[in-house]
């Protein structure tokens, strides 16, 4: 069974056109995102309790999903698509892996 971002993938290649190097570019982005939240979480986060880092996981992966799902809809709200995944998703994905 493909997981999703298998999926993903394909939808972004396929049903978006997008040539491989902005993929890839997104990607590097994704990546520097990881780096990003480990910092945020050493500097800010480490301190927390448990049970609030949970509770921010939970409604930060609520974002993430509905982002994706909008994204995956092909609901930009008038933006590129490339657009709307710098402007709405690296930012909640900083904020997903930070927790």
């Amino acid at each position: 069974m493909p997981i999703f971002s298998v999926f993903l993938y394909y939808y972004e290649i396929d049903y978006l056109d997008w040539p491989n190097w902005k993929y890839a570019a997104m990607m590097t982005a994704v990546y520097i995102d990881m780096i990003i939240a480990v910092v945020i979480y050493n500097i800010f986060l480490q301190n927390l309790s448990l049970r609030k880092i949970s509770l921010f996981t939970f409604i930060s992966e609520a974002f993430v999903s509905a982002f994706l799902t909008l994204f995956v809809a092909g609901v930009f709200f008038g933006m590129n698509p490339l657009t709307f995944a710098a402007l709405f998703g690296e930012p909640l994905l900083v904020i997903y892996y930070a927790f």
